[in-house]
């Protein structure tokens, strides 16, 4: 069965609102009037116009009768990383690189972002102290890619066993020294030190942000449990890939490095998440730790909005919309009533979709009287946890935690 836990603030706001006022036989209230903001347009190559199959109504309801069900919440999410990129062109592997190293052992990852430079791993070669390091050939990328690792074709990666310092890393390829365009190709090197001790981590706030909301991230090396001196840089990149802005960090009172951008765009999701990515530089006891580390999060811009009103009636609850941007849109929320102690228990997840014009508008939940006589669960009913969702840009619009709630005849 699913482990599902009701939001009990909610729960007891609704109970006070019940007991304080009491309800009618028949009727429907918010238990916080949504919030109006100022809603956009966005003008997308890929959003879906509206057709024949984008103009169908659909209402659905998920029998959730005997289920605990967490409401979803919108939590950030603490990134951890033991490992590291470096960015190098052919000319500086013939010369052969430094790479610092924490611990006893790693796994070295190259690979080639140009198409014509081809190697294999016995054409690595690993050096410390000017003495060979012992290498194992874990992996071509050919293999990697079987395995759902999406990496070049030209990649390699390699296990090695070392004492914590520095490691001399070169590319013997002949073609390296003898093309102009080999020195310049681009290789991509990544060390994963899974028994290191030092550990980069970062946290967001959320999941998901809006558009015009200010987004913090906090960062912090860390050897066990015991926070190092760090200096760390890092950017916000769109879904498509691109820079959108630099972080700068700073220690906040709790000795973590935080940065902030005041306001996050008011650009679609449409080609997927925004993330963030921090690359973190220290000195302990003469030992260089370099870590990096990101996290991907969404970013909601208001093209509709739920508008506050609200009707039942026998089979549906009606709730008003407001649109700014036509689009095919998708409300859910969570269908929760009461045993005869009082206890909250779910009874469905309503869902309903259909095309929305700009203007004021309504979706519709059916509902579940069905399942509402099945549960044997009374008044007052509450539908929480309501999500507005663009279908055609795949994409959050809006989320209402505490809901509304009503009683039926």
């Amino acid at each position: 069965m699913k482990k599902y836990t009701i939001n009990q603030t909610i729960i007891l706001a609704s109970l006070l609102t019940v007991s304080q006022f009491g309800l009618a036989e028949t009727s429907i209230n918010w238990l916080t009037t949504p919030t109006l903001k100022t809603l956009h347009s966005l003008q997308q190559k890929n959003a879906m116009t509206a057709n024949q199959w984008q103009n169908q109504v659909v209402q659905y309801n998920a029998n959730l009768i005997g289920d605990e069900i967490k409401p979803a919440e919108n939590k950030g999410f603490v990134a951890e990383s033991k490992s590291f990129y470096m960015d190098v062109n052919g000319a500086e592997l013939a010369m052969g690189i430094n790479i610092p190293v924490a611990s006893k052992s790693a796994v070295i990852r190259l690979s080639s972002l140009t198409e014509k430079v081809n190697f294999d791993g016995n054409q690595v070669e690993l050096t410390q102290d000017n003495l060979p390091v012992s290498k194992e050939v874990m992996a071509t990328g050919e293999q990697l890619n079987k395995l759902g690792m999406a990496v070049p074709e030209s990649t390699v990666a390699i296990k090695i066993n070392h004492q914590p310092g520095t490691l001399r890393l070169k590319l013997n390829h002949q073609q390296m020294s003898q093309s102009k365009s080999s020195q310049d190709s681009h290789f991509v090197i990544h060390v994963l030190e899974p028994e290191s001790p030092y550990r980069l981590t970062m946290s967001t706030a959320k999941q998901l942000y809006q558009a015009g909301e200010m987004f913090t991230v906090k960062a912090e090396l860390l050897q066990e449990k015991t926070q190092l001196p760090v200096s760390i840089e890092g950017y916000i990149s769109q879904p498509n890939g691109e820079k959108y802005a630099p972080l700068k960090f700073a220690q906040n009172k709790s000795g973590q490095m935080e940065a902030h951008l005041p306001k996050l765009p008011f650009k679609s999701m449409n080609n997927g998440l925004w993330e963030v990515h921090t690359i973190a530089k220290s000195d302990s006891a003469g030992q260089t730790i370099l870590r990096d580390v990101s996290s991907a999060f969404a970013v909601s811009v208001p093209t509709a909005q739920f508008n506050g009103q609200l009707k039942l009636n026998t089979d549906e609850i009606m709730l008003g919309i407001d649109n700014k941007m036509a689009s095919r849109y998708e409300a859910s929320g969570l269908l929760i009533g009461h045993d005869k102690a009082g206890n909250p228990k779910p009874i469905a997840m309503l869902m309903t979709a259909d095309w929305l014009k700009p203007g004021k508008n309504t979706l519709n939940f059916k509902l579940p009287q069905d399942l509402i006589n099945e549960s044997g669960l009374s008044a007052p009913f509450i539908v929480t946890d309501l999500n507005l969702k663009n279908q055609s840009l795949m994409a959050p619009v809006q989320q209402i935690a505490s809901g509304f709630q009503f009683s039926i005849q």
